[in-house]
């Protein structure tokens, strides 16, 4: 898990045996990312997250910018973005 993302901070994949790269890219209330994959599998997963995977308890024990909790108001409205751009390298 890592945080303190902005969206000037970005991640880019870069798949050398295909020529392909893939950026992702999100607006501010993105500020954790989550890279995980099952153990023995070819795969793997990026995630960009508004808060952290242990949100509640985190913001329970005072670690609040870690745990980025989010409280919507009723009838309030919070909405973000996250883009994937896939790039051509070749």
């Amino acid at each position: 898990m890592y945080f303190k993302l902005t969206p000037e901070n970005t991640v880019k994949l870069i798949y050398k045996n295909t020529g392909i790269a893939v950026h992702h890219k999100a607006t501010a209330d993105f500020t954790h990312l989550i890279v995980w994959g099952p153990n023995g599998k070819p795969y793997f997963s990026i995630e960009n997250q508004t808060c952290s995977a242990d949100v509640h308890n985190m913001h329970a024990l005072g670690n609040t910018e870690t745990a980025n909790l989010q409280v919507v108001k009723p009838r309030e409205v919070i909405t973000g973005k996250v883009e994937y751009i896939i790039e051509n390298l070749k």
